[in-house]
């Protein structure tokens, strides 16, 4: 795991809001993993130099921080995904609506740190 790493996942428009900003506040693009299901979508972004992927796993596996950002209905399905990835090490963010972090922590089943944001 890269402990300057950063993943968004699910990377709409909360995501790439989230990832613009974190570049223009000094974060490099390079340390940046986005991942969306169309891959295709993030071309623009791969071109500034963020890491892109359909690869939840893969993402997670390789940072420190992860940034949720998929819609409500997807989380649940998202958790079992990247769950088998995940480490006590890392720091969870949800910007998942109307999911709390007791859900969230239900899910993963493991010591993690989780904050809704």
């Amino acid at each position: 795991m890269n402990t300057s790493n950063l993943a968004i996942l699910g990377c709409g428009n909360i995501g790439s809001a989230i990832a613009k900003g974190l570049a223009k506040s000094g974060m490099s693009t390079s340390n940046i993993i986005l991942t969306r299901r169309k891959e295709e979508q993030l071309i623009a972004f791969q071109q500034e130099g963020y890491q892109v992927t359909k690869d939840n796993g893969s993402a997670v596996k390789n940072s420190q921080t992860i940034i949720l950002t998929v819609g409500p209905n997807q989380l649940m399905d998202l958790l079992d995904d990247i769950n088998s990835h995940l480490n006590q090490d890392q720091l969870l963010i949800s910007i998942v609506s109307g999911i709390t972090i007791s859900e969230i922590q239900l899910k993963v089943n493991k010591k993690i740190h989780i904050v809704r944001a």
